[in-house]
């Protein structure tokens, strides 16, 4: 580990490799990002661009055809065995990146699709046969039915379907005329 030569880790060698070895521009970014976080942290970076990508291919090999490389869910992530020394090898190994989707950073990107129901700001609420929804989205899925099919119910107040008011209350009515499949003119 300690006696391991300085490796050239520039963007333009990585690029004459890149040409060279043909490792698609995708894995040259995630090179790319992973250097630059390492040296953001202030952890040396010892990898060149095709030892990196084959220690990689080694790693999800062996894990199988499912693995995947990257943060997202159950994604793995090279870690370092001795904090105190540099990405290079043997001293890093491959760790799953295990988030459980409730700890997720609200910052990821999407994370706003990620909130349903009540807890989103342009949901509305909605009153079903089955009790209240906090959304279309909710009570369609509840009812095996397409978000259209819901929403088409809830607006013309079908099948005991109905938007609830602004206030939290219901403004569904006790006659509602039961759902026949044909929309009313």
């Amino acid at each position: 580990m300690n006696n391991q030569r300085d490796v050239d880790t520039s963007t333009e060698t990585a690029r004459l490799q890149q040409a060279k070895y043909a490792v698609p521009e995708r894995e040259f970014l995630a090179w790319v990002a992973h250097r630059d976080e390492a040296d953001r942290r202030g952890v040396p970076f010892r990898f060149s661009l095709p030892a990196w990508r084959g220690w990689w291919m080694h790693q999800l090999t062996l894990l199988g055809t499912e693995a995947r490389r990257g943060r997202n869910r159950q994604g793995y992530a090279m870690a370092l065995i001795d904090p105190a020394g540099a990405y290079e090898h043997g001293n890093v190994r491959c760790v799953v990146v295990a988030r459980p989707a409730a700890a997720e950073k609200c910052t990821a990107r999407g994370a706003h699709l990620r909130v349903r129901g009540d807890g989103h700001p342009r949901s509305r609420a909605v009153i079903t046969p089955d009790g209240r929804f906090g959304s279309i989205a909710l009570a369609a899925e509840h009812h095996g039915l397409t978000r259209a099919a819901g929403s088409l119910r809830a607006r013309e107040r079908r099948a005991g379907w109905a938007f609830a008011d602004e206030a939290g209350g219901m403004v569904a009515d006790a006659a509602v005329a039961p759902w026949d499949g044909v929309r009313a003119p």
